[in-house]
């Protein structure tokens, strides 16, 4: 990523895109919620006047000077008191305003015994915060006026059980006005503890200091207006370092042991670089952390403003957009165009977006943005995806730099993959989108159609998720990419689901607009694997599995009107098709002499029934001798594609499932029906008994 953010700058730097530097050690904040509250504490003269909860839109905007270990003004403190005993921390997870009477009141302040502030590791914390960082930053930026405000009110402070106390007697205050109770809790008691994350983790509380001396100057401590004033003066304190090496990028550069930026991103915050000299890769060359990729400061400032800009809000469906839970699409050409334009769009479905015309539109603004003089005919692309793996790693997933031309290729042939089917009786597949593929492989079928579902340890339903969405992209711009796994699985659901979505069609039921689309969505995938194949649909709607699939279908067809003209319109669980399709994706001969014997009587009942002129709405005669034309037509074409052992792979079960669902295939002029030639339908009868 590093390499790509580098020409991402430089793009942005040509264009003109101005996007906002920090200053190395003005840090992003944790992401901010309602389980992970920001404290707002607003002191002054030495008092806690109110304690207050930072929303979670200005959170994203603000920053803390330092690190983990101490910084200034937003720290990371831990609640007053630690409770062990479980029903004391039963108690208060049920605690109510109602409950909030003096009684419950002392019973409270009975569980204040076990002071949590006089851990010598949390006093050396609190001396990182309240000392260490705001002299720091005095030194550094000593005419910011707000700053000094800031420092002078929160020297009151420097023993920590000053504000301890403090902080005790405004937060049985707010208990006792049954006023924002949970934030009264979350700084009186570390009580919910979670085993699943790291002891400092579960025990740290954000806390964001404020004085209303600044809020009385129009320039709160918690606002983006302080952290861009006081990021400027920082700025303006860095000095000319004593440059004696070049970096990666030729660079003037001289050595730098601070981590690299952060930039915090749509639910996520990323760490431009990992270096920890824990890990024993970074030995092998004898140049641990920074200096194993050495990054000057200047081009570290570069390469976290391009994040930024790239992940900004008003990027957002243009240079980037969420695919997942925690996972973000990055996308941006070699130069950057003068309007905005989506690069995303695709990738992944937006909204009512076509395929094709999404992928016409930015192969012509590739085309169209390309360098003037340059030898490539088109810009480039690159492509990223990153993901939050825990709560301290995020990845790249994916990344893959393409230009106009591949791209063209490779989304004709994706275009021409989801086309590659006939005809259904629903409405046809729309070609769907690259990351729309991992959502038809994560779906896992019961045979009566309905979804698989897995539960978390609370009971929850959560997604099935084992292929990534990037994985789509792959197949989409990397042909050399194995799709077999993906034609095995999406062969595999199609057979537990042929019966219930073809018994479905027959009758009429195939109405779920959820249903359908999952359905359209399968189809169109199994058009772009066969595709890769070198499975085109003009070849395999002649092959012997699509037959099978039809003659199903037209079995079906004929089971639902004999039931509806001789059994009153009562329909058996299971037609004569669907009852025999995983029959028949598993064992087709075997499947196609059963069907024969069990069609007889329905095949003798539609000769009668057909010369009977009965127009009453689903039961019209005329339709008997239809589907006995289409049943000896279909079962002819199977005739001349029959061999006599034959056993289905992956693509074949995916050819039954397109033939079963298929529409029938249109009268063409000169093709023979029953009615026209008895001697042909006996003749195809035998057949199918023969077998």
């Amino acid at each position: 990523m590093i390499n790509e953010l580098y020409n991402l700058s430089v793009a942005m730097n040509s264009a003109g895109v101005k996007a906002k530097i920090w200053s190395r050690k003005y840090i992003v904040l944790p992401n901010i919620s309602a389980k992970k509250p920001c404290y707002r504490i607003t002191i002054q003269d030495g008092k806690v006047l109110e304690i207050s909860s930072v929303d979670q839109e200005l959170g994203n905007l603000l920053r803390k000077y330092g690190s983990n270990h101490g910084s200034f003004p937003i720290m990371n403190l831990t609640p007053l008191y630690l409770v062990t005993d479980n029903s004391i921390k039963n108690a208060i997870s049920k605690l109510t305003a109602e409950m909030l009477n003096d009684d419950k009141l002392e019973e409270i302040r009975s569980w204040c015994q076990n002071n949590n502030w006089v851990k010598k590791s949390f006093r050396d914390l609190y001396k990182g915060h309240m000392e260490r960082m705001p002299n720091e930053l005095e030194k550094l930026v000593p005419d910011f006026e707000p700053l000094k405000i800031l420092t002078e009110e929160s020297r009151r402070f420097i023993d920590p059980q000053v504000l301890h106390q403090e902080l005790e007697n405004k937060a049985f205050t707010m208990l006792a006005e049954r006023r924002n109770i949970s934030l009264a809790l979350g700084i009186l008691f570390l009580y919910k503890e979670n085993e699943n994350k790291k002891k400092e983790d579960r025990d740290n509380i954000l806390v964001a200091l404020e004085t209303p001396r600044l809020v009385d100057m129009g320039i709160p401590a918690v606002s983006d207006t302080f952290v861009t004033e006081l990021n400027a003066a920082l700025l303006a304190s860095e000095g000319d370092a004593d440059f004696s090496e070049l970096d990666a990028f030729g660079s003037p550069y001289s050595p730098i042991n601070d981590p690299m930026p952060q930039v915090k991103l749509k639910g996520i915050t990323v760490l431009l670089r990992t270096m920890s000299g824990n890990h024993e890769c970074q030995r092998r060359y004898r140049r641990i952390e920074s200096a194993s990729y050495p990054i000057s400061s200047e081009n570290r400032k570069n390469l976290q403003a391009a994040l930024e800009w790239l992940g900004s809000k008003e990027q957002e469906g243009k240079t980037w957009i969420v695919t997942d839970k925690s996972e973000i699409l990055f996308a941006h050409p070699s130069h950057l165009p003068k309007t905005p334009f989506s690069f995303v769009n695709t990738f992944s479905c937006s909204g009512d977006s076509v395929f094709s015309a999404c992928a016409k539109g930015l192969i012509d603004e590739l085309r169209h943005g390309k360098e003037i003089g340059s030898d490539s005919n088109a810009d480039g692309l690159q492509i990223f995806i990153l993901k939050k793996i825990d709560d301290g790693r995020t990845k790249v997933m994916y990344s893959r730099s393409t230009d106009a031309r591949e791209l063209e290729v490779m989304s004709e042939q994706w275009t021409a993959g989801g086309e590659n089917l006939p005809e259904f009786n629903f409405e046809q597949p729309p070609v769907i989108f690259p990351t729309t593929a991992a959502d038809v492989l994560n779906r896992f079928w019961k045979e009566n159609g309905e979804l698989i579902k897995r539960k978390d340890k609370d009971g929850k339903e959560k997604k099935i998720k084992l292929i990534p969405k990037y994985h789509g992209i792959q197949l989409m711009l990397e042909p050399s990419v194995s799709a077999a796994a993906d034609l095995h699985h999406i062969a595999e659901q199609a057979t537990k689901l042929g019966g219930v979505a073809g018994s479905k069609a027959a009758v009429g039921e195939l109405k779920d607009e959820k249903f359908v689309k999952y359905i359209q969505e399968m189809l169109s995938l199994m058009g772009i694997l066969l595709y890769r194949e070198g499975i085109r649909k003009e070849n395999y709607m002649d092959n012997l599995p699509y037959l099978l699939g039809q003659l199903l279908k037209v079995s079906d067809e004929l089971h639902v009107l004999y039931c509806r003209v001789v059994r009153g319109g009562d329909l058996p669980t299971q037609l004569a098709g669907s009852g025999m399709y995983r029959s028949a994706a598993e064992y087709p001969v075997r499947t196609l002499n059963m069907l024969g014997t069990r069609m007889n009587p329905y095949i003798t009942w539609a000769k009668s029934y057909r010369t009977k002129n009965e127009n009453a709405k689903g039961k019209e005669s005329w339709r008997a001798g239809w589907l006995l034309s289409l049943y000896e037509n279909i079962a002819t074409d199977l005739h001349k594609a029959w061999q006599s052992d034959i056993r289905f792979g992956d693509a074949e079960k995916a050819q039954l499932f397109i033939g079963y669902l298929a529409k029938f295939p249109k009268k063409e002029n000169g093709d023979l029906t029953l009615d026209e030639n008895t001697e042909n339908n006996n003749g195809t009868e035998d057949f199918i008994n023969e077998q």
